[in-house]
């Protein structure tokens, strides 16, 4: 009859152990005080914008464009590649890529969601000189077969990834 009795007792026990732990908190058996499981929290994403901006009949880099983004500006170096910094909110909105002797050219380069870590978009563009009309030269490239948009607006070509 006794080892019946324990059998129950042990049971009893296993089943207020498994309800304990299937609980946000516990009371720990020293000192009564209380053990919280956090929820846990969603990852934090940056996102960074980057490419190349290039002359669109000669395809040679443009230095020292200027790239306006809503979260502030990048130059591009001498081989015309430049990279934003990380920002909160993605890059689904206009930005304006000018440089000196060239058309200002507005692009939107879209953006995919993402859940954590850094999102990083390709934006690559072809600027025109502003002496230069570029009917017959309005370029839109997809290297990757990248989801974002592109195109061109007349005064340039966007390659949107």
């Amino acid at each position: 009859m006794k080892s019946k009795l324990f059998g129950n007792s042990a049971k009893m026990a296993l089943a207020a152990l498994v309800t304990c732990a299937s609980l946000t908190s516990c009371y720990d058996l020293d000192g009564g005080s209380a053990i919280i499981i956090p929820e846990p929290t969603p990852q934090t994403v940056s996102y960074v914008l980057t490419g190349k901006v290039t002359d669109a009949m000669s395809y040679q880099p443009i230095a020292d464009a200027t790239v306006t983004f809503a979260g502030g500006t990048a130059t591009t170096d001498a081989k015309g590649h430049y990279e934003t910094s990380a920002q909160s909110t993605p890059f689904n909105t206009d930005v304006t890529f000018s440089a000196e002797g060239y058309k200002d050219l507005v692009a939107n380069p879209g953006q995919a969601p993402a859940t954590s870590g850094i999102s990083t978009k390709v934006l690559d563009v072809e600027m025109v000189t502003t002496g230069h009309d570029d009917h017959d030269h309005d370029h839109d490239h997809d290297h990757d077969g990248g989801n974002g948009s592109g195109g061109g607006t007349g005064d340039g070509g966007v390659d949107g990834n």
